[in-house]
């Protein structure tokens, strides 16, 4: 998906910068993954690692 790195640096900035010195996959992929279906949707993810 081209938006991949777009929404991984918008999420980032969003967040102030919150992990940027740590290599922390699990939380920069929930993030990630959360503001993905956020700007996707318009909705936010309550939890987005969950499928109910």
């Amino acid at each position: 998906m081209p938006d991949t790195v777009h929404q991984h640096r918008v999420s980032t900035t969003f967040m102030g910068g919150a992990g940027a010195g740590r290599d922390d996959r699990a939380v920069s992929g929930y993030w990630q993954g959360y503001f993905w279906y956020w700007f996707s949707t318009g909705v936010p993810a309550a939890c987005p690692d969950r499928n109910d």
